[in-house]
């Protein structure tokens, strides 16, 4: 990592102790992040991410996280680097999605649960080379294959849940809209950064699910950025906004650390999809958009607003009406909805220079 890259990291970042506890997780105090999404609600319901397959494109995960290397479904089908590099074991060498991982399912930090859905599994695709750059070959490689991992389309691998905390430097570029259609058109909510300080695909897509972050219970972080989206996204840009200043989280080398941005505040929504998979595994991709913003606390001006989308992410209550709907069969579920029923990474994409948020 360069001096620079490093410099950016050191802002953001501060190093905490790890110790464990072996107290039943319904009984554990929740750091305050997962309190304000009511995270322990939706584990006292049993709704803990078990049986949910979390998908992240990213930098990769760092295996030496205890609780991530517990938590990777591992064998062939669940790690891809398009690139080549390493192609046998999840690597990062950056962090960053190692520390996205943490939030959505990681374990604990201090005694105090970090991960939103902490029974789920995960598999990652690397989005980025050793050099740190990404191309749209790798993009599109990677977003298709968490449909179908193996390559087998009579082994149902794919991913419930794909996180993306990355997004290009172009306002408007519908570039990777078919794969989000496709991840739509498969039962998965394309859960997107929005960015950071403006408002970038592919999170602008209307196929895209755009997070924005927070800085408290009801203050917009600065760095967040606010609609109109310029992409043809609907109306309210973002979707739903989640915390995303001093996230406590995972780290490599095992460590802890804490995090910030729209990168973080994405993953406590697709941890928060994670927990609906596991309550409700029938529910399309729009019914799962539809629960989390109909659930979500307003905030801002009433009703849905460009600058906290529909509200704050409320998992304790999204996990409760998703409970309280009649339980279908997967496919069928997906039938019924096509009958009508960080701080950021930003990747390089080959038309236009690269950044670090």
């Amino acid at each position: 990592m360069n001096r620079a890259a490093q410099a950016f990291v050191a802002r953001w970042l501060a190093a905490v102790t790890v110790a464990a506890s072996l107290l039943p997780l319904q009984a554990r105090a929740p750091g305050a992040n997962l309190a304000l999404i009511d995270a322990p609600r939706a584990w006292s319901q049993g709704a803990t991410g078990r049986g949910a397959v979390v998908a992240i494109l990213d930098s990769g995960v760092d295996l030496s996280q205890p609780d991530l290397a517990l938590a990777w479904r591992g064998g062939s089908n669940s790690w891809f680097d398009p690139y080549g590099q390493h192609p046998e074991r999840p690597v990062d060498l950056t962090g960053h999605g190692t520390q996205v991982l943490g939030v959505i399912l990681g374990g604990e930090v201090d005694g105090v649960p970090v991960g939103v859905a902490p029974d789920a599994q995960w598999i990652a695709a690397r989005i980025f080379d050793d050099a740190g750059n990404a191309t749209p070959e790798a993009l599109h490689a990677a977003l298709r294959w968490v449909l179908d991992p193996d390559g087998d389309p009579a082994t149902p691998d794919g991913a419930d849940v794909v996180n993306s905390s990355w997004t290009s430097e172009i306002a408007c570029d519908p570039e990777f809209a078919p794969d989000l259609r496709a991840l739509r058109a498969a039962g998965v909510l394309p859960v997107f950064a929005a960015g950071t300080r403006e408002a970038l695909s592919p999170a602008t897509l209307p196929e895209a699910f755009a997070v924005g972050a927070l800085a408290g219970a009801a203050t917009l972080s600065a760095d967040s950025p606010t609609g109109p989206a310029q992409c043809g996204a609907p109306g309210v840009f973002p979707q739903l906004v989640a915390p995303g200043v001093d996230i406590v989280t995972t780290d490599r080398g095992g460590l802890p650390t804490v995090a910030a941005g729209t990168s973080v505040a994405a993953a406590h929504v697709s941890g928060a999809l994670a927990l609906l998979v596991s309550a409700q595994p029938s529910l399309s991709a729009d019914e799962q958009a539809d629960l989390l913003r109909r659930t979500a606390v307003d905030l801002g001006a009433p009703g849905p607003d460009l600058e906290f989308g529909f509200g704050r992410l409320n998992a304790g209550a999204a996990v409760r009406e998703a409970l309280a709907r009649p339980q279908r069969g997967r496919l069928a579920g997906a039938l019924f909805a096509a009958l009508g029923g960080a701080w950021l990474l930003v990747i390089l994409i080959l038309r236009a220079p690269a950044r670090e948020a």
